[in-house]
């Protein structure tokens, strides 16, 4: 159960009034209540009915939501016809609450149509215009049923409303005009509205140049003069006019103080009597039974009374019809609904606010407690009210002090841990009433806290005073929030502002608030790019720092007075157009001023260290900080919205700007002459600076398809389907003509003439001619194609170079890192597309005297077909080149002089160009092509020739000159055929691995001649690499003399080894003992080379050991081994002599004595 079935609230209450708006829907109910207040105004209005000259203009001054609206509408239904249903709804209900009143405006009206009612809305644009439309609109309306012609005001009021600009001289005429003709009709009167006139005061004072302010004064001084149709003005405003001048010039302000005293001012702010009654009539209650409603009078009454005891209703009636009213206004306490009126004046948007709480269903909105209430007879209590403020309504509209009492209380409550559900209650309570201050005399006495929160209210109050977070005022019984900070920021900031030196307003703004680039929406639309202007602003002390940026910029030149602007039209401006569209705004004062308090607070944030411990003044700041913030980012949107307001120039001459659509409609002119070669790209993914990771993707798809499917129909992808780099394609390369099909099938070309990529391609081409000299890289040409007059962007730019390239691949050379490569891989592309920049390109052209050297590598090259290019010959030479073996590329043995030159030529030459025309020529002696070089290159192809046949036989020579040393070593003939090599070494060699332990190396080179199963080739292959410990393709110079040195060194020790195998075996066949064989050598410098090979059984060995052991003893006699050796060599040789038994060994020519043993065990 809830109450809500028993309390509603009349709808027409809960919103706002538009002046305009609801003119326009008026009904036959009225339901606006005349408050005392909008009596006397109607009083003080029906007192200047009379034809003479006096006073009728009046300012209706009060917070947001004050009635104002509400009251000039019903203002005007009294003033209209009496025939109208609103009108006479409007009189009845004066009449029951003023009959003099009543019988003055029907008076008035009598015998006529009523008043003409101008109502003007404020909006944040000219006055002017809002007013000549309302005039027309209302004199329009008036007339609708008249017969006759109409008059010829209409024709000029149409005339004045299609030229756009009209002075207020010509709006007051107009006026007269109007009355004049009104009068003709019995018109009594024009009743004039200006609803929310502030906004248009913020608009002028924003606004350089506007004066339509002083409209106002004009009519109001017209209006003061007699006439049968009166004229009567009101002015709608929150504040009087001065305070809206706040950040705007001395003499502006002194203006707008003399157009306030043009006018009455009537403060019109309600008492908290009359907001009550105005809720009772907005509530309405429905089946109460007589129990329920007993209960709620009874505790009405009593707290009615301690209200009255505690002095609260001093300015109200007496307390039976206080009683009357409370009730009246349940289920609101009487206690909040007190408070409730002085509430909304101080932090909101007064009855606006308050009726907007009663039709919330927001978080304790009035809604929202109506259905939380169980039964008749709960309240809403102060506390509730709390939380709904606290919830939803945070911006504080008052001043400093509510903002810091505000900010006090929230810190209270939130510092509260332990504190009971109707501690907590009671603390709000006592919260919102301090905030009041000394407002309708409401205290938060121990009485009144009693009277909504029962008898135990007293204990929790004093828990409350325990925890330090009330304490009790003594000398007027009230019970207040302890406030927790003595920090005072009005007096810190005045003093921090003061500390701010001369600063730049333009690069303050600029380090602050990045803002947004401004898009040229039409002219993306049509081309297909997204453009858009940075905006900067500029200032008196920054204007010369000004430099060309890479997108278009909008130059903002903030004038802070009349210097700044003489500045900017003698200097600035000329200057700042070279580098972008200017504008000069004046609004530059009012916003150094929220700049100057945004930048004292933040330095009182960063240095005041009592902020720390201090969250009631932590709270205070942030608040007051925001505020700054948000004036400063509505200044700045307001100058960026209302471009019309701005005086324009580009290049040398004005720009003019009426409205914002012209505004976008100038920004794309603007950029048509920024970039007027610029190509049409219809595709989002890739026409961009940044790609998505998808677009990236599938660009990259997209240039490998053209590097391999250039000559297919959509680059070979499937028409049945539409991946991402499908859409790049025909984005780019086919609506640009770049790709197409002919009947010989589909390839790339240069764009035709009326391709928008065509401009963008010709100064590639001039790019590539200036490449003939000297490579250069992609990059060098990237900024300039991406400025303007291109405007190319950075996406696109990658498919123009590979297509450019795929186009002319013929004429251009291609290099990475200065390294030239013959052309795209898929992954030399990857790498382009990461590092353009580490990619060099260079055209080359055959010209004049270099033909007749050209046909010369045409007979080496290609057979007698004519190539077209240098690349036609390049690429090839280069390839040879690139597949020739290390070994050749660093060989000097076994080549001729020419051969070793036409390689270095290659090695060294850092372009095609170099080396087809310079390089080569040079290294075959042709050095000069001069004006007889027909004759001169003659022979130059065969030379060529012979060179280019040295390098490519060169390893396989090397290989055959390694094959006869092999041949050698085994004891073959070098001219046996490879196979035949192979197949006769095996048998020579088989089992001889087994008959050394390998200590030289010559086990391994017998493995591998002994091994089977790979080609002849692989074979011998395998023999250089033990040679060498490298393939062969690898080795250099260095490494084929060690290999030869070996063969050497194997020969002299296979031909030993082989005698003892050949001797073991002869041995064996006849003699089953064990035996030993040993190979006794002696060579003497200048003497004959001697050897014996003598087998040892085992009775020879027993025979021999006498023998040995006086050896070694003769020999133990000198402990010199240098004589020891020298005396064994002398008998070994001298015993081989005397044996006479001649070497069967030859070719061995040592330099010194040696004795070389070769022992093979056998067991």
């Amino acid at each position: 159960m809830s109450i809500a079935d028993h309390v509603h609230v009349r709808t027409a209450y809960t919103r706002s009034i538009n002046l305009e708006r609801d003119s326009k829907s008026k009904g036959a109910e009225c339901t606006y209540i005349p408050t005392t207040r909008a009596l006397r105004t109607l009083a003080t209005i029906t007192e200047r009915f009379s034809n003479e000259n006096q006073p009728r203009s009046w300012s209706l001054v009060g917070p947001y939501g004050s009635g104002k609206s509400s009251f000039a509408l019903f203002l005007s239904e009294l003033l209209g016809s009496q025939a109208f249903p609103h009108t006479k709804a409007a009189l009845t209900q004066l009449r029951r609450n003023d009959h003099l009143l009543h019988s003055r405006f029907l008076e008035e009206t009598k015998a006529s149509d009523g008043y003409v009612s101008v109502l003007v809305s404020g909006t944040p644009e000219r006055l002017s215009s809002r007013y000549l439309n309302a005039l027309m609109t209302a004199v329009g309306e008036y007339w609708i049923g008249r017969r006759g012609k109409k008059p010829h005001i209409f024709d000029k009021m149409r005339e004045l409303r299609e030229r756009g600009q009209v002075s207020i001289s010509e709006l007051l005429e107009l006026t007269q005009e109007c009355q004049q003709v009104l009068t003709k009709a019995g018109c009594p009167g024009i009743l004039v509205v200006f609803d929310e006139f502030g906004k248009f005061l913020e608009y002028e004072s924003h606004t350089p140049g506007a004066n339509d302010v002083f409209l106002l004064q004009a009519l109001a001084e017209h209006a003061y003069t007699a006439s049968k149709t009166k004229l009567l003005v009101l002015a709608l405003l929150h504040q009087s006019i001065e305070q809206y001048a706040l950040g705007v010039g001395e003499t502006l302000k002194n203006e707008w103080a003399k157009i306030q005293g043009r006018f009455e001012e009537v403060p019109f702010v309600e008492t908290a009597e009359q907001t009550l009654r105005v809720v009772q009539a907005a509530l309405a209650h429905e089946g109460i039974d007589s129990g329920s409603r007993g209960r709620i009078e009874t505790d009405v009454v009593a707290s009615v009374e301690i209200l009255q005891s505690e002095g609260v209703l001093t300015d109200f009636v007496e307390v039976s019809e206080m009683a009357k009213l409370f009730t009246g206004l349940y289920p609101l306490h009487p206690v909040s609904a007190i408070v409730l009126p002085y509430l909304c004046q101080l932090i909101s948007q007064n009855e606006r606010s308050l009726f907007g709480y009663l039709g919330s269903r927001e978080r304790d909105g009035f809604q929202d407690m109506l259905e939380r209430l169980g039964s008749l007879g709960e309240f809403i209590r102060p506390d509730h009210l709390f939380d709904y403020f606290l919830a939803n309504q945070q911006s504080i509209y008052g001043d400093y002090l509510t903002q810091r009492r505000w900010a006090e209380s929230v810190s209270a409550v939130e510092r509260v841990a332990d504190a009971t559900k109707q501690q907590m209650a009671i603390l709000k309570a006592v919260a919102l009433i301090n905030l009041l201050g000394n407002r309708g005399r409401v205290r938060a006495s121990e009485a009144l806290i009693r009277s909504v929160y029962g008898s135990s209210a007293s204990n929790d109050l004093k828990e409350l005073q325990k925890a330090s977070v009330l304490i009790h005022r003594k000398f007027n019984n009230e019970f207040r929030v302890w406030q927790g900070s003595d920090f005072d920021l009005e007096s810190r900031l005045r003093e921090q502002a003061n500390q701010l030196g001369p600063f730049s307003l333009a690069e303050e703004l600029t380090r602050y608030k990045a803002v947004a680039p401004i898009v040229a929406r039409k002219y993306s639309i049509e081309k297909g790019t997204l453009r858009y202007f940075d905006v900067r602003f500029v200032d008196a002390l920054t204007w010369e720092k000004i430099e060309k940026k890479g997108n278009p910029q909008i130059l903002l030149f903030l004038s802070a007075g009349r210097d700044d602007t003489h500045m900017y039209e003698q200097n600035a401006r000329d200057h700042l157009a070279k580098h972008g569209l200017v504008a000069l705004s004046h609004a530059g004062q009012a916003l150094k001023s929220l700049v100057s308090e945004r930048l004292a607070l933040q330095e009182i944030e960063r240095t005041a260290k009592e902020l720390a411990e201090d969250p009631v003044a932590r709270k205070e700041l942030n608040a007051r900080l925001e505020v700054v913030k948000h004036f400063e980012a509505t200044h700045i949107s307001h100058l960026l919205d209302n471009p019309q307001q701005l005086d324009w120039h580009f290049g040398s001459g004005e720009l003019p700007v009426a409205s914002r659509r012209q505004f976008q409609s100038q920004l794309s002119s603007v950029l048509e002459d920024m970039y007027p070669k610029s190509p049409e790209i219809h595709n989002e993914l890739i026409n961009r600076d940044r790609l998505s990771s998808q677009a990236a993707a599938a660009r990259n798809k997209l240039l490998s398809l053209l590097l391999t499917d250039s000559d297919k129909e959509d680059l070979g992808i499937d028409s049945k389907k539409f991946p991402p780099e499908k859409a790049i394609y025909r984005a780019t390369l086919k609506e640009t003509g770049i790709h197409h099909g002919t009947v010989k099938g589909w390839g790339l070309r240069k764009p035709p003439g009326d391709s928008s990529l065509l401009h963008a391609w010709k100064r590639v081409e001039e790019f590539l001619a200036s490449t003939e000299d000297e490579a250069r890289p992609f990059t060098d040409i990237n900024a300039e194609l991406m400025d303007r007059p291109y405007g190319v962007k950075a996406g696109i730019l990658p498919i123009l170079w590979i297509s450019v390239y795929l186009v002319y691949e013929h004429e251009i050379a291609l290099y990475e890192n200065g390294r030239y490569i013959s052309g795209f891989t898929k992954d030399a592309l990857e790498r382009f597309v990461k590092r353009p920049d580490m990619f060099q390109v260079q055209r080359f052209r055959i010209q004049g005297l270099r033909k007749s050297i050209f046909e010369e590598y045409r007979k080496v090259i290609s057979g007698g077909k004519q190539p077209r290019t240098i690349l036609h010959i390049a690429k090839p030479l280069a390839a040879f080149m690139q597949g020739l073996p290390e070994y050749t590329l660093k060989t000097r043995i076994g080549l001729s002089k020419q051969a070793i030159a036409v390689r270095e030529a290659f090695q060294l030459a850092k372009s095609p160009n170099k080396l087809v025309f310079e390089g080569l020529p040079r290294a075959l002696d042709y050095k000069n092509q001069g004006a007889d070089v027909d004759e001169r290159v003659e022979g130059f192809a065969e030379q060529l020739k012979q060179a280019l046949r040295e390098l490519k036989n060169a390893h396989g020579e090397m290989k055959d000159s390694l094959r006869l040393r092999l041949a050698e070593t085994v004891g073959l003939s070098p001219s046996l055929p490879l196979s035949d090599l192979r197949a006769q070494s095996a048998g020579r060699c088989h089992g001889l691995e087994n008959q050394t332990v390998d200590v030289h190396g010559l086990r391994g080179l017998l493995l591998r001649i002994n091994r089977a199963g790979d080609t002849d080739e692989q074979w011998l292959e395998n023999i250089l690499m033990f040679l060498a410990n490298k393939p062969s393709a690898k080795w250099t110079d260095v490494d084929r003399s060690e290999a030869e040195y070996k063969l050497a060194d194997f020969a002299r020790r296979f031909a030993d080894l082989y005698r003892l195998a050949a001797e073991e075996r002869r041995i064996a066949l006849n003699d089953n003992r064990d035996f030993e064989v040993y190979l006794l050598k002696s060579l003497k410098s200048g003497g004959k080379f001697l050897d014996e090979i003598i087998t040892v059984d085992r009775e020879k060995q027993e025979h021999a050991k006498n023998i040995k052991q006086e050896i070694e003893a003769a020999l133990q006699k000198s402990g010199n081994r240098d004589l020891q050796l020298a005396a064994l060599a002398q008998v070994v040789d001298e015993f081989l002599k005397s044996s006479d038994q001649p070497s069967k060994l030859t070719g061995a020519d040592e330099e010194t004595p040696a004795v070389n043993l070769v022992r093979d065990h056998k067991s």
